[in-house]
């Protein structure tokens, strides 16, 4: 669809896609930018929360998963630190406590 409009008491003309049928004449809003060339229309407000709405969760979420992961990771290496310490202690309780051995050595 050619086009006319004016900028500050400019005249452009130029090409812009329409959707749906128009009688011939039809008023049709466009957007321009700084240098007067076609843009695309602004987001619409309820765009714009969505967008920062989903963003928002998608960020809580790998937040979240960052830290159960981070926990799992941390909880597992000082359950094996335990683990290896518990053990040589172990060692060194087990004769006394089992009768093997005496309190002096």
């Amino acid at each position: 669809m050619r086009h006319a409009f004016r900028r500050r008491a400019v005249g452009r003309q130029g090409g812009a896609s329409v959707t749906g049928r128009l009688p011939a004449g039809a008023s049709v809003p466009v957007w321009v930018d700084g240098a007067g060339a076609i843009v695309a229309a602004p987001t619409r407000p309820v765009d714009a929360v969505m967008s920062a709405a989903t963003g928002g969760l998608g960020l809580l979420i790998l937040g979240g998963l960052t830290l159960v992961v981070t926990w799992a990771v941390i909880r597992d290496g000082i359950i094996r630190f335990n683990a290896v310490r518990w053990a040589r202690e172990w060692e060194q309780v087990e004769p006394v406590w089992s009768g093997r051995s005496s309190p002096s050595g």
